[in-house]
């Protein structure tokens, strides 16, 4: 059938719509474990120039309907036009609108605009409450209607009444803040204290003197484990490397990239796969999950792999503003390891683990 001009003019023009069910993709499944949602949310406030991050979590036991997660961090907090602006605009390029730093001159963690969505792939319900500058909003995020929207219809956000303050854990108020609470929690098997903790310490390497994560309580340290040897502290792989008095090899790569790194063996192989290989930081926060840097499978890649742990300090695998510049995945905790620009990098990783 063929369409005249005119005919065309009259239609209506075809436009790209979206569903409440996107939700699902962009949160439950891009962030579907506690660690990955908890992670995110410290790293908001991080934005937000934390000085402390309060975490309160169920761990060592089955989650029941009853348990919640809390977050509360002593940021600057939102108002309620920043919150509709800024927290409730899904896919808001924070890095264009802020130049990529927070007030105090923080590069930003945050990147799509879409971390808020990271709630949903631990709980169903997410209740936030914020201040700033005497400011209260408190509001709520109801998975279960989100996800039934139809295209091109906006998500009423419901507002609740709070007691109009935000207290540490010790009872003082804070002038600025945030707290999240989620509830109905999907997860209903125990998560293990232990590996919460030695999870969450691999993804952050952040100064304690500028943010403190505090989880039940407990500091949470800077990721460590017990070795038998440790490189290139104990010997170098060459005289390009430069050694701190932390035992961090400095070096350059071959697109002339810096890049910071140790690597570990640890004395009795590491049961927990979620211990074993190398993590990839940028701007003090995981960027690439621990890995082999994709090293060839067979028994002499294999020799050794559940003894290596390690890390790799990269912060230009971060930095630009736009998402042309982008070489981390949506989740924020995985590289895009088929773009060109990293692939120096894991050829690079694949000589030092071969080295080491």
């Amino acid at each position: 059938m063929v369409i005249t001009p005119e005919q065309r003019a009259e239609r209506e023009p075809l436009t790209l719509r979206f569903l409440g069910a996107l939700v699902e993709q962009l949160g439950s499944q891009m962030y579907p474990s506690a660690t990955a949602t908890v992670a995110e949310l410290i790293s908001n406030a991080w934005d937000a120039d934390a000085r402390h991050v309060w975490v309160r979590i169920p761990l060592g036991e089955a989650w029941t309907e009853a348990d919640v997660i809390e977050v509360l961090d002593d940021g600057h907090g939102m108002t309620r036009d920043q919150v509709q602006q800024r927290y409730l605009m899904v896919g808001r390029k924070r890095r264009l609108a802020d130049n990529g730093k927070t007030l105090r001159g923080r590069l930003v963690h945050g990147r799509k605009g879409i971390g808020k969505l990271a709630a949903f792939g631990t709980a169903e319900l997410l209740e936030c409450e914020t201040i700033n500058e005497g400011e209260c909003v408190a509001f709520c995020l109801d998975y279960n209607q989100i996800r039934k929207k139809d295209p091109g219809e906006d998500c009423e956000v419901k507002e609740f009444v709070s007691n109009g303050s935000l207290r540490d854990p010790a009872g003082n108020i804070l002038p600025n803040g945030t707290l999240v609470r989620l509830s109905r929690l999907k997860v209903k098997r125990a998560i293990p204290e232990e590996r919460f903790i030695r999870s969450m310490s691999r993804r952050f390497a952040t100064d304690q003197a500028e943010m403190q994560v505090l989880i039940n309580g407990a500091p949470l340290q800077r990721f460590n484990m017990d070795l038998e040897f440790r490189y290139p502290q104990y010997q170098t792989p060459g005289k390009n490397v430069t050694v701190d008095a932390g035992g961090w090899g400095t070096e350059t790569i071959a697109t002339g990239e810096t890049v910071r790194w140790w690597i570990g063996f640890t004395r009795k192989p590491l049961e927990a796969e979620y211990l074993r290989g190398i993590s990839i930081l940028a701007r003090g926060k995981m960027v690439q999950r621990p890995f082999m840097f994709e090293r060839a499978r067979g028994a002499t890649a294999q020799l050794g792999q559940e003894y290596i742990v390690g890390e790799v300090e990269a912060n230009w695998l971060d930095t630009g503003n736009d998402i042309e510049d982008d070489l981390i995945q949506a989740n924020r905790d995985q590289l895009q390891l088929e773009d060109p620009r990293v692939h120096a990098l894991l050829e690079w990783g694949k000589q030092r683990l071969g080295w080491a």
